[in-house]
C-alpha cells in the first residue's frame, strides 16, 4: 500500500502491480495521509489524515478494497501514529497534539448462552471470550 501526496491512496499486488487508488483529490475536507497499518490478517487497513481515519476492508468476493467507514474527530488535527492489537480486536490512533485513543473494532458481537462471548473482528477470525474469567480464544479460519 502507498500513502502519496495529493489525497490518493494506493494499493499493490505482491509483484509490485498497482491493484487499486482511492482518489479524495476532488474532496476539499481531504488533507495530507499520514499513516496506515494492516490489522494482522491483512484483510483491515486504517489509513491516517486531518481530523479523521479511514477504514478499509478486502472483499475477497469481488476481489477489492471497500472503503469501510470514515471516522471524523474535530479538532484532531493529523493522525501520526495508528496500530493494530495483535488479535485485531482495537486499533489505537495517536494525534499531533499527544492524544492516543483506542477504539473497539469488530464486524458483530454476541453473547451464547450466558457463557461465551463472541467478537467477529474480520471475515475470516472470531475471539471467544469466557465471560465470568475472561479467558480468550482466537479462532482463524484458512
Amino acid at each position: 500500500m502507498e500513502v502519496p501526496s495529493g489525497g490518493k491512496i494506493a494499493f499493490y499486488e505482491p509483484s509490485g502491480d498497482c491493484f487499486q487508488r482511492f482518489d479524495y483529490s476532488k474532496d476539499e475536507k481531504v488533507k495530507e495521509f499520514t499513516c496506515a497499518a494492516f490489522n494482522a490478517t491483512g484483510e483491515t487497513c486504517v489509513v491516517g489524515n486531518f481530523d479523521r481515519f479511514y477504514v478499509y476492508n478486502f472483499n475477497t468476493k469481488r476481489p477489492q478494497w471497500d472503503e469501510i467507514t470514515c471516522k471524523k474527530i474535530e479538532n484532531y488535527y493529523s493522525v501520526t501514529a495508528c496500530a493494530w492489537r495483535q488479535d485485531g480486536s482495537k486499533i489505537c490512533i495517536g494525534s499531533l497534539c499527544g492524544s492516543v485513543d483506542i477504539f473497539e473494532v469488530c464486524l458483530k458481537k454476541c453473547r451464547y448462552k450466558g457463557k461465551f462471548e463472541f467478537t467477529y473482528v474480520s471475515l475470516s477470525q472470531v475471539l471467544v471470550s469466557r465471560i465470568e474469567n475472561g479467558q480468550r480464544i482466537v479462532l482463524k479460519s484458512q
